[in-house]
């Protein structure tokens, strides 16, 4: 059986996915993918085969819930995400730890090919 990740949904506050969003484009090149009318408001982006689905809504999620995403120059991602204000915790060289604008964990994750920090 194949099993492969489809999309991830993270919340964001209300008004904020236009901003989420356009971190998660800058820092990881996903793209911006059309999105049904679902009567709510988010937004969608796309990379590497799987789907990032952005969802404004009350509430805090819990602290430990994250996305990791493993990616090929983890310095250039540190870089971008540094440059937009995110607060980077780094627990190697190939791994570190940000909060999105919206406050959601995220882990990156570099390839052992990847570039070095």
């Amino acid at each position: 059986m194949a099993v492969a990740v489809h999309h991830v949904n993270l919340c964001t506050p209300p008004g904020a996915s236009g901003a989420v969003a356009a971190f998660y484009r800058d820092v990881f090149g996903f793209a911006p993918l059309d999105r049904p009318d679902t009567g709510r408001v988010g937004a969608w982006l796309g990379a590497g085969g799987a789907e990032l689905h952005l969802s404004e809504r009350h509430g805090d999620a819990h602290p430990d819930q994250h996305v990791a995403f493993l990616v090929d120059d983890i310095a250039a991602v540190r870089t971008a995400a540094e440059e937009r204000g995110a607060v980077v915790r780094a627990e190697s060289d190939q791994r570190f730890f940000l909060r999105d604008p919206a406050g959601n964990l995220v882990e990156v994750l570099g390839t052992p090919d990847a570039a070095q920090t």
